[in-house]
């Protein structure tokens, strides 16, 4: 190898380095966000979804009336 194909390659691992700490720091920040939106998810889960449960649901003798 010459010294010219030596120096070109460490150029090309240096720019390579740099594109892969790029891309950890965006995977960093994807996982952020992933982790917040799992949060509301959660959260708009349990307010929902949780723990009402239809035998605890007060029925009114009027909403009854729709049967009739």
């Amino acid at each position: 190898m010459t010294e010219d194909q030596i120096k070109a390659l460490l150029e090309e691992n240096e720019a390579l380095r740099k594109q892969l700490s790029d891309k950890d720091g965006e995977i960093a920040s994807l996982d952020a966000r992933i982790a917040k939106l799992q949060d509301v998810l959660f959260y708009l889960r349990k307010t929902f979804f949780g723990q009402m449960s239809e035998k605890h649901l007060v029925i009114s003798k009027h909403s009854l009336d729709i049967f009739s």
